[in-house]
This record gives C-alpha cells, structure tokens and sequence, in this order.
C-alpha cells in the first residue's frame, strides 16, 4: 500500500533528516572575542560565547592563570563549538573575590583588585 505524503508531512521529514545529520560528533576549538576593561576598583572581561549556556561555562584560576571554557550548542562544518581562552592574572588581583556570570551569548567575568593594588592618595604636609 503506497501512500502519498502531503507537502507538509515531506517538508517535516526532510527538517528532520537533516536535524539527525547536522548533530556534532567532533569539536572545534575557538579563541572567544573579548573586550576587557580596567577601573580603579576592578578588571571586567567581557566574552563572546555565543550558544552556551552556563552549565556548560568554566572558568577557573590555577597558578595565576585565568582560564574559561564554554562549550556551544552551535556546530561549524559538523563539529561542536567550544570556547577557550587563557590570561596571565597579575598579583594584583584578588582572586578569592571574581566572580562571572552569562547574559545572551556573552560571559562577563569581574576580577576585584586586592586592596595593595588600589591607589592610596597620600596627604601632603607642609
């Protein structure tokens, strides 16, 4: 018994082979683009994750390397995105206080400077 499938039905089952096809076995490496601005108080950096969501976000601090890992939803040429960058942190962050967090594809990532790196203004006597 053959039966014609409507136009719609055709168009479902195309959109789902290639749902089935495009599903990512490997993986791509990508530096994130990253904006990064300095204040008197703190170092914000701001990273272009684009498709990861913040279960699949590291960021971590090991021997005062700052490193974040954000693996994407988003495939290249059938392979899984995934997000790397690494930054020599200086002595004057303090490490115990960074913080991150992702907004709409960018992660934002503050390091507070330790009170030693902040500008003390020193009074002149005469």
């Amino acid at each position: 018994m053959n039966e014609k499938c409507t136009d719609k039905e055709k168009c479902e089952m195309k959109q789902s082979e290639e749902k089935k096809e495009m599903k990512c076995h490997e993986t791509i490496e990508i530096l994130p683009l990253v904006d990064i601005i300095e204040d008197e108080h703190a170092m914000t950096m701001y990273f272009e994750i684009p498709g990861a969501k913040p279960e699949n976000v590291s960021v971590e601090v090991a021997n005062h390397i700052l490193s974040i890992e954000a693996h994407s939803c988003l495939c290249r040429k059938g392979r899984q995105i995934v997000f790397r960058r690494c930054f020599q942190l200086g002595t004057s962050t303090d490490i115990s206080k960074i913080h991150a967090k992702t907004n709409d594809g960018v992660l934002t990532v503050i390091l507070p400077k330790s009170e030693d790196a902040k500008v003390h203004k020193i009074p002149i006597s005469e």
